[in-house]
């Protein structure tokens, strides 16, 4: 897009039209989720998004390539997300046992965060040495390894059918339970709380770096690369050592470090000790998100955790825009270091609450489910 336009603003609306999808279906995605079988749902979104890759790099070999071609596209990949992104996280619990979901859920973010610290340096030298429509035809060609991978796969048990009710129904099915269970609501408003307040922190990096450690673009860099190696030894450790057992404690813990850190770097003045904090900052982010992903999981029946992680992922990514024009809003007025000190007491002093009143998350509801079984979710 900035090759066609040269345009700052339509870099951005490209990320824009991409995330719309999520704000209008990721709801109804869970719907859908539920009532079909989650791999061959992946398998259909990642056919899709092979599809886009491929047209992509067609245009571009044609030299047929227009900046609205470029729009449609992240549009209809915004779409094959907001299916994709849900399934795929309800998917995790079929390939592996709700004791090892943790393990699991850590595991991907191990994979996720790697690939964050690797695959923006391949993809620029991938342009660089052999151009956007062999990047864009590359891309396409690696996702017949993921579908092949799903194809292949061995699940512990299949999506269970049942008898579809009409789409709103089914939603308000959902929407109730989450607000029914205590536990599932505490965990869900705090993820939403957390990401519009603190989760945006990377976006006052940059303005941060600059104006208050005086560094240049190689500066920002190595905190940004801080972070992601935060960010992996955070999931390796819950890879490695997380189990079902005490995850209520590690989302608190998650929950409180994550704005303290947030506070602790706005504070720092020498350029090591930031990147310090800010290393131990992404370790708390994957901390929080991922024992927050899994415990969701686990609190939500199968019939129903297509429609409960949608739920989760919407309110996970559907803030983040507010939350960065928040943050970008206040940085302008008031510096990027009052800008984090702010968000991080406010996400600090939530955190406190919600630590206070843990009896809450450890009940066990004993409320009817669904399908009238007894409902453990602690």
């Amino acid at each position: 897009m900035l090759e066609l336009t040269n345009s700052a603003f339509f870099l951005g609306l490209v990320s824009s039209v991409q995330f719309i999808p999520t704000l209008l279906f990721s709801l109804f995605a869970g719907v859908m989720i539920d009532r079909h079988n989650k791999r061959d749902l992946i398998v259909a979104t990642q056919t899709a998004l092979m599809a886009f890759a491929f047209l992509l790099a067609g245009l571009i070999y044609f030299k047929r390539i227009q900046y609205w071609h470029i729009l449609l596209i992240a549009f209809l990949t915004g779409v094959a997300q907001s299916i994709d992104t849900p399934a795929r996280q309800a998917f995790v619990i079929e390939m592996t046992s709700p004791e090892d979901l943790m393990n699991a859920v850590a595991l991907n973010s191990v994979i996720f965060n790697l690939a964050r610290i690797v695959g923006p340096a391949a993809a620029g030298l991938l342009i660089d040495r052999i151009g956007f429509f062999m990047s864009f035809f590359l891309n396409g060609v690696s996702f017949i390894a993921v579908i092949a991978g799903l194809l292949l796969m061995r699940v512990n048990k299949l999506t269970l059918k049942r008898e579809s009710k009409s789409m709103t129904r089914d939603l308000a099915e959902g929407l109730r339970y989450i607000r029914g269970n205590r536990k599932l609501a505490t965990i869900i408003v705090t993820v939403g709380v957390m990401s519009l307040f603190v989760l945006n922190f990377n976006v006052l990096v940059p303005a941060f770096a600059r104006d208050v450690l005086h560094q240049e673009a190689s500066g920002y860099g190595f905190l940004t690369s801080a972070m992601g190696l935060g960010a992996f030894v955070g999931a390796l450790t819950l890879a490695t050592f997380a189990s079902r057992e005490r995850s209520t404690t590690r989302f608190l813990v998650g929950a409180i470090l994550l704005p303290l850190f947030t506070i602790v770097l706005a504070l720092t003045r020498r350029y090591i000790l930031s990147a310090v904090t800010i290393a131990f900052l992404g370790f708390s982010m994957i901390l929080f998100t991922t024992t927050a992903n899994a415990t969701t999981q686990l609190a939500a029946p199968d019939e129903l955790r297509g429609r409960v992680v949608s739920v989760y992922m919407l309110i996970y990514i559907g803030v983040t825009p507010a939350g960065a024009f928040l943050a970008g809003w206040l940085a302008s007025r008031l510096g990027p270091g009052a800008a984090l000190v702010i968000l991080g007491s406010i996400g600090l002093g939530f955190a406190i609450c919600v630590a206070s009143r843990r009896a809450a998350l450890l009940e066990v509801s004993h409320r009817p489910g669904p399908r009238g079984t007894p409902d453990a979710t602690a």
